[in-house]
């Protein structure tokens, strides 16, 4: 298991990402001075993104089934847990957006290769509930 977005595994044969990209930032607001360069004023914490990016060769890995499952999880607008495989809770996150690129095709029209990249957008820390594992 490389990692459980909700109830979706990704793993070998569903969505094997081979790319994880994560971008957290924050928000430093420039207060101007005179005679001087600004002042950096910590306002908050702002967006985090997580990129998943990877390859799929269907007849071996996952196909077009793991990537509709998770287009349906993004038509929900619902958040859900993300714990990587390492059991470590990443916090709550929703899809952004799916992006697929099908190429090198069989006579049918089937893609034989699939490129994919996922980017799954944090939500508030509020519900941090959700990712506690432990039993009570």
């Amino acid at each position: 298991m490389l990692m459980v977005l909700g109830d979706f595994v990704f793993e070998l044969s569903t969505l094997p990402f081979q790319n994880l990209a994560r971008n957290t930032k924050w928000r430093q607001q420039a207060n101007k001075r005179m005679q001087g360069r600004p002042s950096l004023q910590f306002t908050g914490v702002d967006g985090e993104e997580i990129n998943l990016r990877g390859m799929l060769y269907p007849e071996i890995t996952g196909g077009k089934v793991a990537l509709d499952t998770v287009r349906d999880m993004g038509h929900s607008g619902d958040t859900w847990p993300l714990i990587n495989g390492l059991g470590e809770q990443l916090g709550i996150y929703g899809i952004g957006s799916v992006e697929e690129n099908h190429s090198e095709f069989w006579p049918n029209g089937e893609a034989k290769k699939i490129e994919f990249t996922i980017r799954l957008i944090r939500s508030d820390d509020d519900r941090v509930d959700q990712t506690n594992t432990a039993a009570p």
